[in-house]
C-alpha cells in the first residue's frame, strides 16, 4: 500500500511511472541526467526530464551511466552486498500470539532477520479473528 500511495503522489504531480521498463543507458553530464534510454514491451524509448526517481540497485545505476564512472568507484560498487528477501508466511491457531508488530532477531546462527505479525498492523490482513499470521 506504501508504494502505491507513493506513485499516486508522484503521478498527481504530473510525473509519470513507468512500470516493466527496463534502463540500459543513463547519459549523464557531471551531475545531471541527460537522458535515459530504456526498453519497454521489445521498444526503444528515450525519457528526458529534469527529476528521476531511481529504485534500481545503485550497482545496476552504476553500469548504464554514461560515461561511465571511474573504476574505483565501479570497484567499490561490486563490492556492495545485498541481501534475499524472502517470505515464509505461518498461519498459527493463536488469537494473540505476541503483541508487538515485529520481533528483530539479532543472533548470526539464525537465517532471519524478524518475525513479523500482520495482524498486529491491520486486523484486516488476516481473514479469521482467531488466527494470527506471522511473516518469517
Amino acid at each position: 500500500m506504501m508504494w502505491e500511495r507513493f506513485q499516486e503522489k508522484v503521478e498527481s504531480y504530473g510525473s509519470p511511472i513507468l512500470m516493466q521498463t527496463q534502463v540500459t543507458r543513463i547519459e549523464h553530464d557531471k551531475n545531471r541526467i541527460k537522458g535515459i534510454t530504456a526498453l519497454q514491451a521489445d521498444k526503444t524509448i528515450q525519457i528526458t526530464g529534469a527529476d528521476f526517481i531511481s529504485t534500481m540497485p545503485v550497482t545496476t545505476l552504476l553500469r548504464r551511466l554514461d560515461p561511465q564512472p571511474p573504476e574505483h568507484v565501479l570497484m567499490a560498487a561490486r563490492g556492495l552486498k545485498y541481501r534475499d528477501f524472502l517470505i515464509v508466511s505461518l498461519v498459527i491457531d493463536d488469537k494473540d500470539l505476541f503483541p508487538d508488530n515485529w520481533i528483530y532477531i539479532h543472533s548470526p546462527e539464525f537465517k532471519v532477520g524478524r518475525i513479523q505479525n500482520f495482524k498486529n498492523w491491520s486486523p484486516a490482513m488476516v481473514p479469521d479473528v482467531n488466527k494470527t499470521c506471522l511473516k518469517i
